[in-house]
């Protein structure tokens, strides 16, 4: 949920310790590397990413049932204090949602769902809806160039296109 809200990289949301959480934002100040483990995000894109409402009240119950407390504790945290969820489990819980939604495992292949996916959705769904200079701060991107690559047309974006294009030829007639 947090993924697909914020269009946060998966080391942004594995690198989330307690003290990041806030009731209307996170902080996003580093990322989690599985070599390297907790550092600076990627290429200095430290940021505040507001969050809805109801990922705010998840994530408060997630931290309020966390074993450990303490603000540098991790949000996502795994087996071991101090280290994150694997990467695989994250994983496997998104294509778990895939299929809760529809989406079973040869689809999802088909159309190259990943979970880096969840950033091109929400730069799609964001684009034109919001200045584009705010949006890049918020996914951490530095050039327009790079928050193009991470849009694509929605269904509901071609509309005006259609609507041209039927102007254009003519609509159908039923005979």
């Amino acid at each position: 949920m947090l993924g697909v809200a914020t269009g946060l990289r998966q080391g942004e949301i594995r690198g989330l310790r307690i003290q990041d959480v806030h009731p209307q934002y996170v902080a996003v100040c580093g990322s989690w590397e599985e070599r390297h483990g907790l550092h600076g995000a990627k290429w200095g894109s430290e940021r505040l990413v507001p969050i809805p409402s109801r990922v705010a009240m998840e994530l408060d119950f997630l931290v309020r049932a966390l074993p450990h407390q303490q603000a540098e504790d991790l949000v996502f945290c795994g087996v071991n204090r101090g280290k994150p969820i694997r990467k695989e489990e994250l994983e496997a819980r998104f294509y778990s949602a895939l299929v809760a939604i529809g989406i079973n495992e040869e689809t999802r292949r088909k159309r190259v769902l990943v979970w880096h996916s969840l950033r091109h959705t929400f730069n799609s769904v964001m684009k034109g809806k919001v200045d584009s200079a705010k949006l890049m701060k918020v996914v951490g991107h530095r050039q327009e160039s790079t928050s193009l690559q991470y849009t694509h047309a929605l269904p509901q974006d071609l509309e005006d296109v259609r609507a041209l294009q039927e102007n254009l030829i003519g609509k159908a007639i039923a005979n």
